[in-house]
């Protein structure tokens, strides 16, 4: 039964967008590190290719993306830095800070209806971003709507970084422990098995909005993917499975890979059409 409603919201969504023609021109400039004279956003969609998800071109598209990304900090600018550093400074500050008092507000105001809110949710942060993904790629190829496909596309590609690649690293390298554990905030056992620190459920939830977000530069499809993201970081703590920094982390995470994969590509993309 949720599969179906499942189908169908995500039918429902996809053609809404494709026909409220929210087409994916209107991007900001390419990070410093990539030449924006062919940024999205200054050439017609229409005229840049589209992968094929089972082709070379493809592989190569993914091959490239992991690359770049997970080659970033070796060509970080001193402002790429600054930007590192007010991301950790984020995490870190909601360590400290924030860690606890979140977790006793959680606690104290768990009940049936939060819980029946977070098994809402939380599906969007575990099977559903993949889900979204194929069939914004389907749709994409049954309407011909290349911006639809490459929307499916890049959220494979910053799943694969983000979900399967980084946040999965982070976990096994630090080990902290869950909430529910309760041996304390900062109990960090590297190769423990334990994986708290990220929140990989919110890691694919920012990861997908924020591809959605950028192909789709509408404020009400903002709105919409990113407070989803949100309620996905807030039933992972709801249930005790992650304090306030772990699901910053994610959300960090997500939301930087994907909008560097989705600009990326779209400028090699177009640059291909040259």
């Amino acid at each position: 039964m949720r599969l179906l409603s499942f189908i169908k919201i995500s039918i429902g969504l996809i053609l809404w967008l494709l026909l409220a023609g929210a087409g994916g021109n209107s991007f900001a400039a390419i990070s410093p590190q990539i030449d924006s004279s062919n940024a999205p956003g200054t050439v017609s969609a229409d005229s840049c290719r589209t992968e094929f998800i089972f082709s070379s071109a493809y592989a190569g598209t993914l091959w490239n993306d992991g690359k770049y990304i997970l080659r970033s900090p070796l060509r970080w600018r001193k402002t790429d830095w600054i930007k590192f550093s007010a991301g950790l400074a984020a995490v870190s500050g909601s360590m400290f800070l924030l860690d606890r008092p979140v977790r006793d507000f959680m606690r104290r105001n768990r009940n049936h209806t939060t819980d029946d809110i977070g098994k809402f949710y939380e599906p969007f942060g575990r099977q559903y971003p993949f889900g979204l993904s194929g069939a914004f790629y389907v749709i994409g190829l049954i309407a011909k709507n290349k911006n639809a496909q490459r929307t499916g596309l890049d959220g494979f590609a910053a799943s694969l970084i983000a979900s399967e690649i980084i946040t999965p690293a982070l976990k096994i390298t630090l080990g902290r422990s869950r909430p529910w554990q309760n041996r304390g905030l900062y109990h960090y056992h590297p190769f423990s098995g334990d994986d708290s620190f990220p929140s990989g459920h919110t890691t694919r939830a920012f990861m997908l909005a924020t591809v959605i977000s950028e192909h789709y530069p509408r404020t009400w499809v903002k709105i919409l993917a990113y407070s989803t993201a949100t309620m996905v970081a807030c039933s992972r703590m709801n249930y005790d499975m992650h304090f306030f920094s772990d699901v910053t982390a994610g959300a960090l995470i997500g939301t930087f890979v994907a909008r560097a994969v989705v600009r990326l590509n779209e400028q090699r993309r177009c640059q291909k059409q040259d």
